[in-house]
């Protein structure tokens, strides 16, 4: 965050809910006043933290009283579907070859520019494989933003990492 980050996304599938709920509560007043919480898949604790509910993209629509949500796409129709769900954003990959995604194929410029038409007017966040060499080819086929983890997780320097994303997208608008 230090580094320029505003939207966080909290996915960690190792914690139980006791322990992720305060990882979340820690995190939630760690951010700055413009910084954005979602939650991946733990509906309760999102509604607790009033924060944003992130779903995997075969999961059912978010429990009523959801305030807001977003959701994990891999193709156009699972784009179209959440956009009529009425999900905030979307995060579309896996767009690049990527360590965290091994074996999977990679949809490139050509699937997430579909994700994206499909998706408008929601923004979509491109992960996968992502660097910022490959921030103005995202945004140039219709991304918002990108999504990370290893790009700045396991950075040498996470803040300078950050910093460099947030910059390179900056320099696009």
């Amino acid at each position: 965050m230090r580094g320029g980050v505003r939207f966080v996304l909290l996915r960690e599938r190792d914690l139980d809910d006791t322990a992720f709920a305060r990882l979340a509560e820690r995190l939630a007043g760690a951010l700055p006043r413009d910084g954005i919480l979602s939650i991946h898949g733990r509906p309760a604790v999102a509604a607790a933290l009033r924060a944003g509910l992130h779903l995997p993209e075969g999961a059912p629509p978010p429990p009523a009283g959801t305030s807001w949500h977003g959701r994990s796409v891999h193709g156009s129709e699972a784009a179209s579907r959440a956009r009529r769900d009425g999900a905030a954003y979307m995060v579309a990959g896996t767009i690049f070859p990527s360590v965290g995604k091994p074996g999977v194929p990679p949809a490139g410029a050509r699937g997430l520019r579909a994700m994206c038409a499909a998706a408008r007017p929601v923004p979509v966040y491109a992960i996968g494989g992502l660097s910022t060499a490959r921030a103005g080819e995202v945004r140039a086929a219709g991304a918002h933003g990108v999504a990370v983890v290893g790009a700045i997780l396991e950075a040498d320097a996470p803040e300078a990492a950050a910093r460099a994303l947030v910059d390179a997208l900056a320099a696009l608008d």
